[in-house]
C-alpha cells in the first residue's frame, strides 16, 4: 500500500468528502473536547489541592509526582511517539516517514497528558488535541477502508477538529491543515477540514459554552496615531518568539545529551513542576489562567517581565524534556523532521 506521501487529492472520491468530515468532526471533536474537560478537572483539582497545603499533604503532592513521572515513563516506553506536543509526528506522518499506533497514541497522549497537568508542568492542550484529533481520524479511515490519499484526507480533518475543539476556533483548524500540514490548497482538503472543524466545535461549544477560549474586553479603541506602539511590539514579540524557538532547541539538545535514566530525569521535572506550583502558582500549568489573571488585574511591569522569562525558561525545560504535552509551535516540528529529530 503506498503511503500517506504519496498523497494524491484528486484520487479522493468527492462523494466521501462531506460524510468524512462529519464523521471525524463527531470522532476527534468527541476525543479532544474528553481531552480538554480531563485536563480542565484536573487543573481546578491541583489548584484546591495546592491552596491549603499541610506537612502532610506535602507529602503526598510529592508522592503523588513521583508515581506520575513513573507513570508517564512508562507511556513514553509503550508508545514513544506521543511525546511533545505530537505535531511533528502528524507532521512526519504526512511525509510518510512513519506509521503511528493510533489506539497507542490516544491512550498514551491522553494519560500522560492529564498527569503532566496533573503535575503542573508549563505544557498546553493545543498540540496534544491535534494529535489526538488526527489519530482518532485515522482509526475512522482504516475502519471505513480508505485508501492512503483518502486517510491523508482524513487525518488532516481529524487535526482541524482536534485543534477547533481545543480552542473553539474552527477557522484555525482549517487554515492549521492548509498552511502547516499541507502548505497548499485544495478543496478536496478544505471540505472535509472545514465540516470536521464545524461540528467539532458544535460538540465543544455545547460542552464549553459560546464564549471564545480567550475573552478579550476592549475598553477602547487604539487611535491611528498610536498605531506605531504595534510595530514596536511586533518587533519585540517576534525577538523573543525568536529567543524561545532557540530556547527549546537548545534544551531538547541539553536533555538528549543527558546520561542519567529517564525515570530519574521525568522525576526530577515532575518534582521541580510540583515545587514552581506550590511557591510560583502563575507559572504552573499550560498558562490560561496566567493569560486571564493578566487581562483581569493590573501587574508592576517588573512582575511582567519576570513572568516572561521564567515561563519561558519554565516551558522550555518540560518541553525538552519529551512529556505528553506541548505547545502550538508547529514551525519546529517541521525543522526538527528536516534534522531527523521528530520530538
Amino acid at each position: 500500500m503506498k503511503s500517506i506521501k504519496d498523497f494524491n487529492p484528486n484520487a479522493i472520491s468527492r462523494k466521501k468528502l462531506v460524510v468524512d468530515g462529519i464523521m471525524v468532526g463527531i470522532v476527534s471533536g468527541f476525543c479532544s473536547v474528553s481531552y480538554r474537560l480531563a485536563l480542565q478537572y484536573i487543573s481546578h483539582f491541583r489548584f484546591k489541592f495546592l491552596s491549603d497545603l499541610s506537612d502532610s499533604k506535602i507529602y503526598i503532592w510529592f508522592g503523588i509526582l513521583l508515581i506520575s513521572s513513573f507513570i508517564v515513563h512508562l507511556l513514553l516506553k509503550f508508545e514513544p511517539m506521543s511525546s511533545g506536543s505530537g505535531i511533528p509526528q502528524i507532521q512526519g506522518e504526512m511525509h510518510g516517514v512513519f506509521d503511528t499506533d493510533s489506539k497507542k497514541i490516544i491512550l498514551s497522549k491522553f494519560v500522560g497528558g492529564s498527569l503532566a497537568s496533573l503535575g503542573g508542568l508549563s505544557l498546553g492542550r493545543e498540540g496534544p488535541s491535534i494529535q489526538i484529533g488526527a489519530n482518532a481520524a485515522k482509526i475512522w479511515a482504516k475502519l471505513m477502508k480508505r485508501t492512503p490519499s483518502e486517510t491523508g484526507a482524513i487525518m488532516s480533518a481529524g487535526a482541524s477538529a482536534g485543534l477547533s475543539a481545543a480552542f473553539n476556533a474552527p477557522i484555525s483548524g482549517v487554515i492549521f491543515v492548509l498552511e502547516e500540514l499541507h502548505k497548499t490548497y485544495s478543496s478536496l482538503l478544505l471540505i472535509p477540514a472545514l465540516v470536521a472543524a464545524v461540528v467539532a466545535d458544535f460538540i465543544s461549544k455545547n460542552i464549553f459554552g459560546l464564549a471564545p477560549a480567550f475573552h478579550f474586553e476592549v475598553a477602547e479603541v487604539i487611535q491611528l496615531s498610536d498605531y506605531y506602539h504595534l510595530l514596536i511590539f511586533a518587533i519585540i514579540a517576534a525577538l523573543i518568539g525568536i529567543l524561545f524557538n532557540h530556547t527549546l532547541l537548545k534544551v531538547q539538545d541539553i536533555f538528549n545529551a543527558i546520561k542519567i535514566k529517564k525515570p530519574i530525569v521525568l522525576a526530577f521535572v515532575f518534582c521541580v513542576s510540583g515545587l514552581i506550583a506550590i511557591y510560583t502558582v502563575d507559572l504552573s500549568g499550560g498558562g490560561h489562567s496566567l493569560i486571564e489573571s493578566l487581562l483581569n488585574a493590573d501587574k508592576a511591569f517588573s512582575l511582567l517581565i519576570i513572568l516572561l522569562v521564567g515561563k519561558l525558561l519554565f516551558t522550555s525545560f518540560c518541553y525538552g524534556s519529551s512529556v505528553q504535552g506541548g505547545i502550538f509551535f508547529t514551525r519546529i516540528g517541521t525543522w526538527r523532521i528536516g534534522r531527523k529529530y521528530i520530538f
